[in-house]
C-alpha cells in the first residue's frame, strides 16, 4: 500500500524527462515531456506534446507496476478529446501497448494497440477524473470524473468488470494520448489499496518504517535501558 503524488511546482520551468528524477518516462510512442508555466502565472503544469499518432505511453514510474491501482488526474483547460486519456496497468509488450483506458464516455481494453470499448456511455472528462482497477479475472473497473468546482462525488459514477488475459498482470498508472496535447495541473497514484491522493502524501504515525531503522532503535533503547 502506498501513495504517491505528482505537483508540477515541485519542478522548474522547462524541466523534462532527461531532469534526474523526473517520474514520468515515454514507455512506447513519441512525446516530449516538459514543465511549462500557467498562462495566468499562477503557477506550473505539466505538458505532454505527442510527436505521433499512435498508442503513446507516458508512464508514472515512482509507483511502480500492480494490479490494484488507483490515479487521479487534473487536466488543465483541454478541450481534445484524444489527449484525455488515462490508463492503468499500462506495459510496453513490444507489440502495441496493453492497458485499461478511460477517455472521454468510454472504458477501454487496448491490447497490441487494437482498441474495444467494454463500458461506452459513461461521463467525459472535465477537470479532474479518478480511475480505478482492482482484481485479476475479473478485474473491476471504476470512474469519476468532476468539475472542480463542484467537488468529486461521493461514489464512482460507472463501473465494469473485464477478464481480458492480456490485461490480468502488473502494469503502471498512466498517460495514454492519441495524437495533441496533454496539459495536468496534478497527478496522484494509489496502490494496493490506498486511494490516489488529490495533494501532496503527508507521513503520519502510521507510517510504515524502514525495517533496519525500526531494529536500530529498538537496539538504541534496549542499551540506553542497560545503561540505566
Amino acid at each position: 500500500m502506498a501513495q504517491f503524488f505528482f505537483d508540477p511546482n515541485d519542478w522548474a520551468v522547462d524541466d523534462t524527462e532527461a531532469t534526474p528524477g523526473f517520474p514520468f518516462s515515454v514507455l512506447q510512442g513519441s512525446a516530449v515531456l516538459r514543465i511549462d508555466r500557467l498562462q495566468d502565472n499562477t503557477g506550473n503544469l505539466l505538458n505532454i506534446i505527442t510527436k505521433s499518432n499512435g498508442r503513446n505511453i507516458i508512464a508514472y514510474t515512482p509507483a511502480g507496476q500492480h494490479t490494484d491501482l488507483e490515479m487521479y488526474v487534473v487536466s488543465y483547460d483541454d478541450q481534445d478529446q484524444s489527449a484525455e486519456r488515462i490508463s492503468l496497468r499500462a506495459k510496453n509488450d513490444g507489440a502495441g501497448g496493453d492497458f485499461y483506458q478511460y477517455r472521454s464516455r468510454s472504458i477501454d481494453t487496448v491490447i497490441n494497440g487494437s482498441l474495444s470499448s467494454i463500458l461506452s456511455g459513461v461521463v467525459g472528462i472535465q477537470d479532474a477524473a479518478r480511475f480505478r482497477a482492482n482484481g485479476t479475472s475479473p478485474t473491476t473497473l471504476q470512474v469519476s470524473t468532476w468539475n472542480l468546482v463542484n467537488g468529486e462525488p461521493l461514489y464512482w459514477e460507472s463501473e465494469t468488470t473485464n477478464s481480458a488475459a492480456d490485461l490480468q498482470v502488473a502494469g503502471y498508472a498512466a498517460l495514454t494520448p492519441y495524437s495533441g496535447a496533454t496539459r495536468l495541473s496534478a497527478f496522484g497514484v494509489g496502490t494496493n489499496g490506498d486511494s490516489a491522493p488529490t495533494s501532496a502524501v503527508v507521513a503520519g504515525p502510521n507510517t510504515p518504517i524502514n525495517p533496519s531503522i525500526t531494529s536500530l532503535l529498538a537496539t538504541s533503547a534496549r542499551l540506553n535501558w542497560e545503561q540505566g
